[in-house]
């Protein structure tokens, strides 16, 4: 046998378990050596298997897991090959409970290396010891090694660990003491395979009995917690709508049934960091898809102020809380607080859910409560109150809100031009032109013509000075954006103003060529194809081209019966026929003519009488 510089005991016997130190682990004990030896420890470094052994026990027990592991991992240099032929199979618990070290220090791929090991132990470092005794922990780190390929994202594998650590038939008293955790552990990599249905029954049992396997709230909030990042996996790998809506319904009929038995108190929450993995969730389930159970989850988040207030009425009764209070301080005073992160990603849930009205409420709040949070936050906030008021038609408050983000931000901010567009539409609605104007001309001195961010801008100018009469102005601002702007979807709206206004000038000629050119790009217009048709009547009449009038007036007759322009172009018929009546030759064409002419002036007289009717009834209370 090689020479070594540790003591060595040839004998091992166990010493009390210190399970609380590390999950479901034990440590295996190691009989010290003799009193000199002890006492010559004490001088220096005990560097012997029994003494580092110890020492990383014991600090395993006081929560340093870095040291503790450091010490393991000297112990396994030091002693190299030669810990079973020194100590046979039961130094595989050594192993084991390195493994649980590593477990704390989220180091997965070498804890699952470690319980690997401890499995095969007696099979290959101890095939040929001499010294006889049992691995305890053998059929244990078969659970263990399964968690930690859970962790790597190996579910599998960790469900075939998991089948083989019950196949090994555990003493029933081990598997009493881990049951909880092992049914936690098998729904959730059920649940990440995909089977959705296995997994949420495994994890169920744990909520239906509760009570006979004293299952904790804190446990069942694991265990939600767990099936919820399932739930996100598999919406995440759905690929359509109804598969996502399926899981969707899968999580809410869970929820209804379990969710009142995690009751979590505000600071457990804190402290075991419930509050943040439950923003993550609901955060995530926003992301795919899962809108309706973001917020749920988001609904089970205590505030801070909820946190302070539990945390502050035990103070009274254990003066440990109050580092709890000082940690909450430090949250709530933080440029972004935390429970400002959370109504702001459940603003984001509801616009998924496409409730605006939600959304806006909530951006409102964090408008008016969070006037102090970070600048660039607080410009978001702003930007999508704004935006959310404007879409619901709440132009005053999208005025509002754009108002305040106009004094408080720069001038270069980059959701400036966005702010710009919400305060254009709500200002023109309201119809504050000169206001309008007065934006428009700010966007327009900042972008180059035919820039998409101005493209509102310079539709928006020629409209507002055209409703205030300015229509010299106003001409050649819709002009210039007719040339400009080919694609925009305000294009419609500014065209058909445009020959308007060609009208409004007296330009008869040049108006009825741009209403003929409105007409042909866009014929199907809901808007304005009736009121062109119209237009188009009375330019062709001011142009004493009689005929064209009447062909636009019964154009407008065929394919708009019900337009408000009805009564005025029937009259613009009416008149067109009574001058054709004039320049008639023959009498009897001269009276036929009249004749159609009246017909159609009592039309128009009739027409116009059901237009003020419907508009008086649409009026009314």
């Amino acid at each position: 046998m090689r020479q070594r510089s540790l003591t060595i005991a040839h004998r091992l016997h166990p010493v009390p378990r210190i399970a609380a130190a590390l999950a479901a682990a034990s440590f295996l004990g190691l009989v010290a050596g003799s009193a000199s030896a002890q006492k010559a420890a004490a001088e220096e470094e005990d560097l012997s298997v029994e003494g580092l052994y110890r020492t990383a026990s014991e600090l395993a027990i006081e929560g340093k897991f870095e040291e503790s592991a450091a010490k393991f991992e000297k112990l396994f240099d030091l002693v190299g090959d030669l810990l079973c032929e020194d100590y046979g199979p039961q130094s595989g618990g050594i192993v084991f409970d390195y493994g649980n070290a590593l477990i704390q220090l989220q180091r997965w791929a070498d804890a699952r290396d470690a319980f690997q090991r401890c499995h095969t132990f007696s099979k290959t470092e101890c095939a040929k010891s001499k010294i006889p005794g049992e691995n305890t922990r053998e059929k244990l780190a078969l659970f263990q090694w399964g968690f930690c390929e859970a962790q790597l994202g190996n579910h599998e594998q960790a469900l075939q660990l998991y089948d083989q650590y019950l196949a090994a038939k555990p003493d029933p008293a081990e598997l009493a003491k881990i049951r909880n955790g092992f049914k936690l552990r098998y729904g959730t990599s059920l649940v990440k395979v995909g089977k959705l249905a296995e997994g949420s029954a495994a994890i169920t049992e744990l909520f239906d009995n509760r009570e006979a396997w004293q299952v904790t709230p804190q446990f069942l909030m694991q265990g939600l917690l767990e099936l919820g990042l399932g739930w996100v996996e598999n919406a995440q790998k759905a690929s359509t709508p109804a598969q996502i809506a399926e899981i969707e319904k899968s999580a809410n009929l869970f929820l209804d049934k379990n969710a009142a038995f995690v009751a979590v108190q505000p600071v457990e929450s804190f402290r075991y960091g419930f509050i943040d993995r439950m923003k993550k969730l609901g955060l995530e389930c926003a992301r795919s898809g899962l809108g309706g159970l973001s917020i749920r989850f988001f609904s089970m988040v205590p505030s801070l102020d909820e946190v302070m207030q539990d945390a502050e009425s035990r103070v009274i009764f254990n003066a440990g809380y109050q580092q709890i209070v000082d940690q909450v301080k430090e949250q709530m005073g933080k440029p972004i607080p935390p429970d400002f992160e959370v109504l702001k990603i459940l603003g984001m849930a509801y616009e998924k859910l496409g409730n605006a009205i939600a959304a806006r409420e909530i951006y409102w709040q964090l408008a008016e409560d969070y006037p102090d949070v970070d600048k660039e936050q607080r410009a978001e906030v702003l930007h999508e109150a704004a935006r959310f008021s404007a879409q619901m038609g709440d132009y005053s408050a999208a005025q509002y809100f754009g108002e305040v983000f106009v004094s408080e931000m720069p001038e270069d901010h980059k959701l400036r031009n966005n702010i710009s567009v919400f305060m254009l539409q709500s200002l023109f609605t309201m119809g504050q032109y000169e206001a309008v104007i007065t934006v428009c001309n700010d966007v327009r001195t900042r972008f180059e013509l035919g820039d998409e961010k101005r493209e509102l801008a310079d539709a928006y100018l020629g409209l507002a000075l055209y409703v205030l009469g300015r229509h010299q102005e106003a001409q050649d601002v819709l002009d210039e954006f007719a040339k400009t702007y080919k694609e925009s979807g305000n294009r419609e709206m500014v065209m058909y103003h445009r020959a308007s206004n060609r009208l409004i000038l007296g330009e008869f000629r040049k108006g009825a060529d741009l209403l003929t050119e409105f007409l042909a790009e866009f014929p199907k217009s809901e808007r304005y194809a009736d009121r062109a048709l119209g237009d188009l009547a009375l330019a062709r009449f001011n142009l004493e081209d009689y005929d064209a009038a009447i062909a636009a007036v019964d154009q407008l007759a065929a394919e708009f019966p019900d337009s408000v322009s009805m009564d005025r172009a029937l009259n613009i018929k009416g008149d067109c026929l009574l001058v054709k009546s004039d320049e008639a030759e023959e009498d009897a064409d001269k009276e036929k003519i009249r004749q159609e002419a009246l017909d159609v002036l009592l039309a128009a007289i009739d027409t116009g009488k059901k237009l003020q009717a419907a508009a008086n009834e649409q009026a009314a209370p």
